[in-house]
């Protein structure tokens, strides 16, 4: 409540979590609240993921490709680019909706995809720093949330309330160097959120 409070009345900077970043091949990132970012050279305003040593960053955005419908739609696929520390774009393509990236010191890459149309349902996608896909699995549940390792060798995700399926309330685990699930469980009781 006090940060509130300060940023309410203006006694409390936020330029130093606001500070621009600067990556070597002349891009700059400027860094919002909740993971989004600005990047002026891309024309880019949206979710935003870096690896913990700053060498990549990924980002997506759920829209379609003219930018004039977003969030729910039956159409129009979102993107999503890897960049890395110089600037240059390492791999980039199309999800129907991508959300909540994560990328690992080596570049490996997961992105939730939360699919078009109605229903519970989405999918897992991990890559390699080259675009090459590692991991696919979908689910009859909508994600809640998702997570990779800093080496980028595995990957875990939860999975929402689904009535009458199997992967409802779940987490599952993926081994990216063998490019499979490894394990998955039903969350107890009480248990969920960040992972």
């Amino acid at each position: 409540m006090k940060r509130f409070f300060e940023r309410l009345l203006g006694t409390h900077s936020d330029s130093e979590k606001r500070r621009p970043v600067y990556v070597p091949g002349g891009l700059v990132i400027e860094p919002f609240s909740h993971n989004l970012v600005r990047i002026p050279q891309l024309d880019f305003f949206g979710p935003h993921a870096a690896s913990p040593n700053g060498q990549y960053h990924l980002i997506w955005l759920d829209r379609n490709p003219e930018g004039t419908i977003g969030g729910h739609r039956q159409e129009g696929h979102g993107s999503w680019a890897l960049m890395g520390n110089g600037g240059e774009r390492l791999a980039e393509g199309r999800l129907e909706r991508p959300q909540d990236g994560h990328v690992a010191d080596d570049g490996t890459f997961i992105l939730s995809d939360w699919l078009f149309g109605d229903g519970l349902k989405s999918r897992l996608i991990a890559y390699g720093v080259d675009g090459q896909q590692l991991v696919q699995r979908e689910f009859s549940a909508n994600m809640a949330s998702t997570s990779l390792s800093r080496d980028g060798g595995y990957a875990v995700c939860q999975t929402a309330n689904a009535p009458g399926s199997t992967d409802s309330c779940r987490y599952f685990l993926f081994d990216l160097s063998l490019g499979q699930e490894i394990a998955s469980w039903v969350q107890e009781t009480g248990v969920g959120g960040v992972l």
